[in-house]
């Protein structure tokens, strides 16, 4: 979170003009469509594999999101990928300690669900921006 608030305020220093030759042309759009939906357009724009994490932060800074928008969509954007991660630390903690059979069957479980679930995301992510790409 700290480095995240940390390019983003650099993203406000920096500006909109100065940003438009570091951020890909469409992160640029889509963060200037995104800009009065707040807190849901931080958390979506996490979600979306459209640029490095650390230009996306500068661009939402430059993009005149609030700092509190910001920092709110971005806890909430992240909070799935660090659950699911956690649980599987937990999940394979537990394995590793007493690799009896329930405990490898839910580290299988918990790997399943992250690898289909993460391949289900991409590709819908994948469709949604295919179906929204406009050509300018």
């Amino acid at each position: 979170m700290v480095s995240a608030v940390v390019a983003f305020l650099i993203g406000r220093v920096v500006g909109r003009d100065g940003l438009q030759r570091l951020a890909p042309p469409r992160l640029a759009r889509l963060c200037r469509r995104l800009t009065r939906r707040g807190v849901l357009a931080v958390a979506v724009i996490r979600l979306l594999p459209v640029a490095p994490f650390t230009v996306v932060n500068m661009v939402l800074g430059a993009a005149r999101i609030t700092l509190r928008h910001f920092a709110m969509g971005t806890a909430i954007g992240l909070m799935p990928g660090f659950l699911a991660l956690s649980i599987f630390a937990d999940r394979l903690n537990q394995a590793l300690r007493r690799p009896d059979v329930l405990n490898l069957l839910i580290l299988g479980l918990v790997a399943v669900t992250l690898i289909f679930g993460g391949t289900w995301l991409m590709r819908r992510v994948q469709r949604g921006v295919s179906r929204g790409v406009r050509r300018d």
